[in-house]
């Protein structure tokens, strides 16, 4: 008999690409889609998170928890608290009220918090520090889930991963901001690149959420990632693919600090967001984001199953931009 899965999220960039390959595994896929929304191969079920009284969930085996609002669409922390936090706890109760008692929770490494260092990578057992409203939503949304699986029988796997890149990925998203910033030469090179980038390909992603739907017990926390890479990596895999020449543009360190100060200035006069945070700054000119993902690789044995040209190269001919 197949098994079956609920995904949420199934129409986004994280989502569709899970969707897919669990079907190729056999697995029935249902997909929480709005009312009239299409649900792209998949059983639909129409709901919201955010109004527990539309969930009508069917009788299946796992549910696989993708929806969410990104860090990328700068929305108030009351809205990512509300789909991040509170959409979170309506689809478990609801989930393992019709029986559910296996679930994935995709997190971020953001409910952590800048606290890596070079020698002491962030791994899952830091104190959460999250430093954004992205962040705090989904420490929330773990809080919740280490609470429900002591107090229910059902297995729940959280997994943080990084900035995550791939075909159809999110057209404000970091990652898709770097394929474009180096592909018009213009990505900011600090420090000769030497610095931690994280960059995960979705279909790694997906390959780790496969391995814990069968193999999750009790709760669990995992950092996914492939790497470590640093800036230069990204830089490299990304220009010699598209056949651009440099892809970067180098600065002293103390210029762009300035130009992190002026983005800030800017951005409280305008009341837009920064086109250069103090995390991205961080994130371009330290090692704080630096993760260890030892444990996910020695309890469920994850190892990337593609290279980072690899996932470079199906990112590059999905969206055209080669130029050889």
């Amino acid at each position: 008999m197949k098994k079956s899965v609920l995904i949420t999220g199934s129409t986004g960039f994280v989502g569709r690409r899970i969707a897919r390959d669990l079907l190729n595994d056999g697995y029935k896929v249902y997909s929480l889609v709005f009312e009239g929304e299409p649900a792209e191969g998949t059983i639909p079920v129409e709901g919201d998170i955010t109004r527990p009284a539309t969930l009508d969930i069917p009788n299946i085996d796992s549910l696989v928890h993708c929806a969410g609002i990104l860090e990328s669409s700068h929305a108030p922390d009351d809205l990512m608290n509300r789909v991040n936090m509170e959409g979170t706890k309506n689809i478990t109760n609801e989930c393992f009220k019709a029986g559910i008692k296996n679930m994935v929770f995709m997190s971020t490494i953001s409910a952590v918090g800048p606290q890596g260092t070079d020698r002491a990578p962030i791994n899952e057992n830091f104190q959460l520090r999250p430093s954004d409203g992205y962040g705090r939503s989904k420490m929330k949304a773990e809080n919740f889930l280490k609470a429900f699986q002591i107090d229910n029988d059902i297995d729940i796997s959280v997994i943080r991963p990084p900035v995550l890149f791939g075909e159809g990925m999110n057209p404000d998203s970091s990652a898709m901001k770097t394929f474009l910033n180096v592909k018009s030469g213009d990505f900011p090179l600090i420090d000769r690149g030497i610095h931690t980038f994280n960059f995960l390909y979705v279909g790694n992603l997906s390959h780790s959420i496969r391995l814990l739907l069968k193999r999750n017990r009790g709760f669990e926390i995992y950092n996914v990632n492939e790497g470590p890479y640093n800036a230069k990596d990204i830089i490299s895999a990304i220009s010699n693919e598209i056949g651009t020449k440099k892809g970067y543009r180098a600065y002293p360190n103390s210029l762009f600090f300035i130009y992190h100060k002026l983005s800030i200035l800017s951005s409280s006069i305008s009341r837009k967001p920064p086109r250069l945070s103090f995390t991205k700054y961080q994130a371009l000119t330290t090692d704080v984001w630096k993760m260890d993902h030892t444990k996910i690789a020695e309890k469920i044995g994850y190892k990337p199953v593609y290279s980072l040209s690899e996932g470079v190269k199906r990112t590059i001919a999905f969206y055209e931009w080669s130029n050889s």
